[in-house]
């Protein structure tokens, strides 16, 4: 499936780019296309608490990385909890920006991030953002603490 323009320029997608159709979303099942979901017009879940279980338990597995994946997922994250789809990458650092549960200086930072989201600084500033956003996330949202939160 071809890549739609909203999806780049940007750290994600250039214009030659296909993803590879997925069966399932990320919180069930992991894969590498970036919002393949959001793209294919997959169905958004109504369950705000596994959408936030999930994403948070998957990052701490993996060790609290960063990089495209978790960049692509924390933006998901912010769009999915409100029952919306990303529709482009411009968008989708716009949307977080104004988020009632966003990071401080969550647009500046996430234009830095967006320059060079492999480079060790941009990791740093990311596994920052998605600390920081975890307490917001859960307060505005009125989600419950499990045992692993």
């Amino acid at each position: 499936m071809k890549v739609p323009f909203s999806y780049f320029p940007g750290p994600f997608y250039n214009e030659k780019d296909t993803i590879s159709k997925v069966e399932a979303p990320w919180y069930e099942t992991s894969h590498s296309n970036y919002f393949s979901e959001d793209i294919m017009g997959m169905a958004v879940t109504e369950d705000r608490q596994l959408l936030f279980d999930t994403f948070y338990k998957e990052w701490e597995k993996e060790g609290k990385p960063a990089g495209k994946k978790w960049l692509s997922r924390f933006l998901q994250l912010y769009h999915w909890m409100d029952g919306v789809h990303v529709t482009g990458t411009a968008e989708a650092v716009e949307y977080i920006q104004f988020h009632a549960a966003a990071p401080w200086n969550a647009g500046d930072r996430l234009q830095f991030i967006y320059e060079h989201p492999e480079h060790f600084s941009r990791k740093i500033t990311l596994q920052q953002m998605i600390k920081e956003a975890k307490p917001k996330l859960r307060i505005h949202y009125k989600l419950k603490l499990s045992h692993n939160s």
